[in-house]
């Protein structure tokens, strides 16, 4: 019996320094014995998630990587229309070529599956299936989330269905199977809201884990090299530096703890590098916080541990949601968490409990007396041992015991996908 092959469509290249589940999830396949080839349109420019990722190759696996016209045009763009015009332009030619390159590829050969990762991705992959050139093969249609869906439905912000077309049709039309990750952006309720035929055959997943391994000298060697004083808390923020991640919060937060309530042992380390960071430097800068911050710029992945293992405080403060991978490996480490309940991050975090959380309507913003409040909670568990330590312990005994392996992750999607090839 042959190996089961598979065809992957993506505007999501493979990443070292952020979300890994892009590249675990072929890995996955390969290592389970499949053909996998995989197709990808890379958005290279200033603006995007890519500029300060290298380009992986994997082994084993059969890549075609191409990338969307108009860089250097996006890369010396200043104007905020040109900019929000450019990046949709680019969006529909990324689009074109996967339904391109992925035409051509069938036409060559046959797959069992035809996998359209993320949203456009996925509008390939149904494209080529009304082309009749997916021939017998399953669709899988696999999204990361669904952020700012469920506040543009909720906020009755019908004008967004318009401009965002292909996202609501992405969401709504059928495939053979579809996988949404649990990410606290509600994406099964967003589907059965637009009445999804998604929901025939749907998954929900939480994202994977590594394993949490660091020894002392791995900690007190990254210490040195960050030159970190001695005597300082550590608060940590892990991300993207995107709009919607917000570090801006967490910066506002760190204000009111130095500036404010002259709480000066703790030094904030924000790990990420993207579009936003000039802004956030910027903020920092306006604060007066430059002996209070350190901008480390993008870290493998594979040291993110070590920057939670030296940490005291894990803060994560995005728009929509905040169950990230940061989130979970933050978890993984038995940090301090402090966090906003927005999404279904409250189903992770227990205010007081195991962690502190705090209701937010990102509508309205996180408002000047919630950040008091917050700072306030942030200084006084930081000289509260006892409570430290209870926190940990109904943490480790609750959110911690549902997190999943990545190995587990990634062994329940397969299992899902070849019930499809023997039906």
């Amino acid at each position: 019996m042959k190996n089961p092959s598979v065809l992957f469509l993506s505007a999501d290249d493979f990443k070292e320094k952020s979300i890994q589940v892009i590249r675990k999830t072929p890995e996955a396949y390969i290592r389970d014995g499949w053909e996998v080839h995989y197709i990808v349109s890379r958005d290279n420019s200033n603006k995007g998630n890519y500029f300060y990722e290298r380009e992986i190759n994997i082994n084993g696996l059969a890549l075609t990587r191409v990338y969307p016209p108009l860089t250097a045009m996006l890369n010396n763009a200043s104007n905020e229309k040109l900019i929000k015009i450019l990046f949709r332009l680019r969006r529909y030619m990324a689009l074109g070529q996967l339904i391109y390159f992925g035409a051509r590829t069938l036409r060559k050969r046959e797959f069992d599956v035809v996998y359209g990762y993320e949203q456009l991705g996925f509008l390939s992959a149904r494209f080529l299936k009304l082309l009749s050139l997916t021939g017998k093969a399953k669709i899988v249609a696999r999204f990361q989330g669904v952020l700012y869906v469920k506040e543009w439905l909720n906020q009755k912000k019908w004008a967004r269905k318009i401009s965002n077309a292909d996202t609501f049709y992405a969401l709504k039309t059928k495939s053979d199977i579809c996988i949404i990750t649990n990410d606290g952006s509600q994406g099964n309720n967003i589907l059965k809201q637009l009445g999804s035929k998604h929901l025939k055959n749907f998954y929900f997943f939480v994202n994977g884990v590594d394993k949490f391994d660091c020894t002392n000298s791995d900690l007190e060697n990254l210490k040195k090299e960050l030159s970190i004083p001695e005597d300082k808390k550590l608060m940590l923020s892990v991300s993207r530096l995107d709009d919607h991640k917000r570090i801006d919060r967490c910066i506002r937060v760190l204000d009111k703890i130095v500036n404010k309530h002259n709480y000066k042992n703790i030094y904030f380390l924000i790990v990420g590098e993207g579009a936003m960071k000039p802004q956030f430097e910027a903020l920092v800068e306006n604060f007066k916080l430059e002996d209070y911050v350190r901008f480390t710029g993008a870290v493998p992945q594979a040291k993110v541990k070590y920057y939670l293992g030296i940490s005291d405080i894990f803060i994560s403060m995005y728009e929509s949601s905040n169950v990230g991978n940061p989130l979970l490996e933050a978890i993984n480490a038995n940090k301090l968490i402090v966090t906003l309940d927005n999404g279904d991050t409250g189903q992770w975090i227990k205010h007081g409990f195991s962690g502190l959380i705090y209701p937010i309507d990102d509508v309205k913003d996180v408002e000047e007396v919630q950040y008091q409040i917050i700072a306030q909670d942030i200084e006084d568990l930081l000289e509260d041992h006892a409570k430290q330590t209870q926190i940990k312990q109904n943490l480790k005994e609750g959110a911690f015991q549902a997190l999943y392996s990545w190995e587990t992750r990634l062994d329940k999607e397969i299992a899902a996908v070849k019930r499809l090839l023997v039906k």
